[in-house]
């Protein structure tokens, strides 16, 4: 496989449960707006394990205090050649490099090889329930796992600035839009842009030393229970201008964004914070919370029989 494409079939076939470019017959829904029971029954790539796994991402991370002194994440990506795609569900950086030399991520005492970059907006994950503009997922295949692959990736929440981000200024002119915004057969779009690009301009100014991991899935179908998620505490910039322009390539502004929701926890552990912050109670008066229990009472009583009889 040679140029541009033999690039994207490549990424395809390296994580054929991340991009996909035909869907199958039975694909009769959209992606997004997410719902739980379409993405396992009628999507592209529908999986029951979208609406019935037991480590699903994204989550919500609870506000930390105090990180965890650790080690910062060791990141050599290397500066190359990219195949800039909007694959119909999102605009995606392939890197261009064969193998090792595409760059590596060790972080967590794991090794592991960069394959692609791709945006969500907004946030997939939250922190203290509140959902950011945007996310970054840098999809990267554990050293050693040909033959049942297992996945990491670095993650990194956005937030505006007035400060332009440097990475995506590079190319924020060249991004190959989408113009099939709610179709069911995803569209292709090829940037003419190839790079160079450093990657490692990626996370300029974010702090490596502290992150939250947590064993988890691919966020979008069919939902590989088989990655590992490392994201930043630290935000990255981001101008107003250049996240419309990222939502604008993208596409789905109709229903909101290509992003999905958190996940129920059911028990995993999440690492990276020694003490989580405590919401500060909002304070009132004495006479202004009596005030407010007594019409609370009165505008809920008639509905109280009808709740209790409906199983929610």
């Amino acid at each position: 496989l040679r140029g541009a494409a033999g690039l994207l079939a490549l990424s395809v076939l390296t994580l054929s449960t991340v991009q996909a470019v035909r869907p199958p017959a039975h694909a009769s829904h959209p992606w997004y707006p997410y719902s739980a029971r379409h993405w396992a029954t009628d999507v592209h790539n529908a999986h029951n394990v979208c609406q019935h796994g037991t480590v699903q991402s994204p989550i919500n991370f609870a506000q930390c205090a105090v990180p965890i002194s650790r080690s910062p994440a060791e990141i050599s990506w290397a500066k190359q050649k990219v195949v800039l795609v909007n694959n119909g569900h999102t605009v995606q950086i392939t890197a261009a490099n064969s193998g090792a030399s595409r760059g590596k991520m060790v972080i967590d005492g794991k090794s592991y090889t960069l394959v692609q970059c791709h945006w969500h907006y907004a946030s997939e994950h939250t922190v203290d329930e509140i959902q950011y503009p945007l996310e970054l997922h840098c999809v990267h295949q554990l050293d050693g796992t040909d033959e049942a692959p297992l996945y990491g990736v670095f993650a990194m929440l956005y937030e505006l600035s007035d400060s332009p981000n440097l990475f995506l200024s590079r190319f924020e002119d060249q991004l190959p839009h989408c113009n099939q915004r709610r179709g069911t057969k995803p569209c292709l779009n090829i940037s003419s842009f190839k790079g160079p690009l450093d990657f490692n301009d990626i996370y300029k100014g974010v702090d490596l030393h502290h992150f939250w991991n947590y064993e988890g899935s691919f966020t979008i179908p069919p939902c590989l229970e088989a990655v590992t998620f490392y994201m930043m505490m630290d935000k990255a910039p981001i101008t107003q201008a250049q996240l419309d322009g990222l939502k604008e390539a993208i596409g789905w502004e109709g229903v909101g964004g290509n992003f999905r929701p958190p996940q129920p926890l059911q028990g995993r552990t999440v690492s990276g914070c020694r003490s989580v912050a405590k919401p500060v109670p909002q304070q009132t008066s004495k006479e202004e919370n009596s005030r407010s229990t007594a019409v609370s009472s009165f505008l809920l009583s008639p509905f109280l029989y009808l709740a209790s009889c409906i199983d929610l």
